[in-house]
């Protein structure tokens, strides 16, 4: 479900998944595979950057995302 919706189509936090804490991280266990990452990098998106104007359609109230980069620290292939 979290990687098939958006956060604006569906409340992700009343899917009543079950948080697991990995020191710095949290994670669900009904994740099949995790990667944990570092933030390394954070930038708004500006529209002025965008090189094909159909990306605008995705903003219509202007509302744009923020970009991370982030260091892979760990992956986890959690068995089901």
């Amino acid at each position: 479900m979290c990687s098939t919706k958006s956060g604006r189509e569906i409340d992700k936090m009343n899917l009543h998944l079950k948080p697991v804490f990995d020191s710095h991280y949290i994670y669900y266990s009904e994740a099949e595979i995790v990667v944990l990452c570092k933030k390394i990098y954070i930038q708004d998106i500006d529209p002025k950057n965008f090189l094909d104007p159909k990306i605008q359609s995705n903003y219509p109230i202007n509302d744009y995302h923020r970009m991370y980069i982030g260091e892979v620290i760990k992956t986890l292939v959690l068995e089901k």
